[in-house]
């Protein structure tokens, strides 16, 4: 699993806002009604690029943006033959994947939509809006958890910018929260259900932080990366070969640079991952997360020199839980 897992706040979203938003896009290019046949069948007929410009002009609400929400993701689904989502997600997790799974995420997640052309840079202004009404900027999934582990807004922003501001001086800080919000919270949450519901050799759980820091990405150029660390997705231009490497009149790598050596080893572990069950079965290097309820995750640190390191529950960001408890002391 990679790029995220259905537990992340802005993977799954409510089937009546869905059709809500669908009837609202529909009558935006010229086709108001009521009829979710008639709004399907129209917005077939409209050009891809047009559909995507349109929906993120006009759904997206001003509070919407400022959390970086996606507007079309999975829902539940009872009346297709073969519905993709027929249950709730939580129910679905409970089951366990039943085969070896690898999960993980990057060193550096959240730069991608608060440091980059992909999302557009954040603006001093736009920073200090964040810091004036930090619960606007949070996905509603991700509130309705703070509730239930009662922690309130002002301790969640304490425990990334401590008694500071959000502000240019303290971006990475507001990287680091996009970061867990979106993505590691959600990751670490799946692992440790895969662990508590198995722990044996054929149904083992790999996890990864992808650290490997490289000028040369064609993700990095494109998208235009301003801050340290990995960002979303980078890992993916060392596992299949980025032909809009040609588009922006770069060369593919040296066979003696680190990057190809990266591509080399990463392919290795995929494909052995995909083949066996192991992504390092020659050298064991890559060990399992074997029971989370320990305290410890073994993770393979991949970077020029992979390692296999811990993260350990309690310390780490996004263990908001535990550390809330260390505010209150």
């Amino acid at each position: 699993s990679q790029s995220g897992v259905i537990r992340c706040p802005w993977a799954f979203t409510e089937q009546q806002l869905h059709s809500d938003r669908g009837f609202r896009l529909a009558e935006k290019l010229g086709k108001a009604t009521a009829d979710p046949k008639v709004a399907y069948e129209f917005l077939k007929t409209i050009d891809a690029k047009k559909l995507i410009e349109t929906e993120r002009k006009f759904l997206l609400t001003e509070s919407e943006r400022k959390q970086f929400s996606f507007i079309f993701t999975p829902s539940l689904d009872h009346e297709s033959s073969n519905p993709f989502f027929p249950e709730d997600p939580e129910t679905f997790m409970c089951r366990e994947v039943k085969v070896p799974f690898l999960l993980g995420f990057t060193s550096c997640e959240g730069s991608i939509l608060i440091c980059s052309d992909f999302n557009g840079h954040i603006s001093k202004e736009d920073l200090e809006a964040v810091n004036s009404d930090f619960k606007k900027t949070i996905l509603p999934r991700c509130l309705s958890t703070l509730s239930k582990i009662s922690i309130t807004i002002e301790e969640l922003k304490s425990l990334y910018f401590g008694d500071k501001a959000v502000s240019e001086e303290t971006l990475i800080n507001y990287v680091n929260f996009i970061s867990d919000e979106f993505v590691c919270r959600s990751i670490m949450e799946v692992v440790d259900i895969q662990t508590k519901l198995n722990n044996n050799d054929n149904k083992a759980t790999y996890l990864y932080q992808f650290s490997y820091e490289s000028e040369n990405n064609p993700l990095r150029k494109i998208v235009k990366v301003q801050t340290p660390g990995v960002t979303h997705s980078e890992e993916l231009a060392y596992l299949f070969h980025p032909y809009m490497i040609r588009n922006l009149g770069l060369s593919a790598p040296a066979v003696d640079s680190e990057d190809y050596k990266m591509i080399n080893c990463l392919t290795q572990m995929w494909t052995d991952f995909a083949k066996t069950g192991n992504p390092t079965p020659t050298t064991n290097l890559w060990l399992s997360v074997t029971d989370s309820q320990s305290g410890k995750y073994n993770y393979l640190n991949i970077d020029t020199n992979s390692q296999i390191k811990v993260f350990r529950k309690g310390e780490e960001r996004w263990d908001w839980e535990k550390k809330k408890n260390k505010l209150r002391r």
